[in-house]
């Protein structure tokens, strides 16, 4: 009874030691894929004997250092895109205010030439209201030519009426 006693505690030490070294390369893949769960993309060193393997284990340490080597190459490629989307940004930023400070330029330059053609604008009018006083004194001076003209005819008139006058006078 002793010797089954002794003899079920042995094989239950071994069995139990076996099932340890057994699913211990299982307890490494699946450490590896909590990792790679909480987004950690450092392969553990520990997992790469494992990988190439033919058993189950071995194809599953293989299967996720592959996942491994495709999360790293898509996050390389994020952070690429990243970079370019940064650079991008960068350049959109400056060309932004390169246009802002055009803009304020054109506005500057816009409200000049408003205040260029306001002031034109008046001068103009000025010019206007000249050409029509000269326009009125023009007409003013031809009354009078034409007054001096009608005048100057009736003392044409006169002074023929005199010559003719004195002619037979004298």
């Amino acid at each position: 009874g002793i010797l089954c006693l002794v003899s079920f505690l042995l094989i239950s030490i071994l069995s139990l030691l076996i099932v340890k070294v057994s699913t211990k390369p299982l307890k490494v893949v699946e450490d590896s894929l909590i990792k790679l769960q909480n987004l950690e993309l450092t392969k553990p060193e520990e997992m790469k004997k494992y990988i190439g393997r033919k058993n189950e284990t071995g194809q599953i340490a293989t299967a996720t250092d592959l996942l491994y080597s495709t999360l790293q190459e898509i996050v390389g490629t994020l952070h690429e895109c990243t970079d370019s989307l940064n650079s991008s940004t960068g350049k959109t930023n400056e060309a932004t205010k390169t246009l802002i400070d055009y803009v304020g330029d054109n506005c500057a330059t816009t409200e000049q030439l408003a205040a260029g053609i306001s002031t034109t604008n008046d001068a103009i009018e000025g010019v206007v209201k000249e050409i029509s006083t000269i326009s009125d004194l023009v007409l003013a001076v031809e009354d009078k030519v034409k007054d001096g003209n009608e005048k100057s005819q009736e003392l044409i008139e006169t002074a023929r009426t005199m010559k003719d006058m004195a002619g037979s006078t004298l």
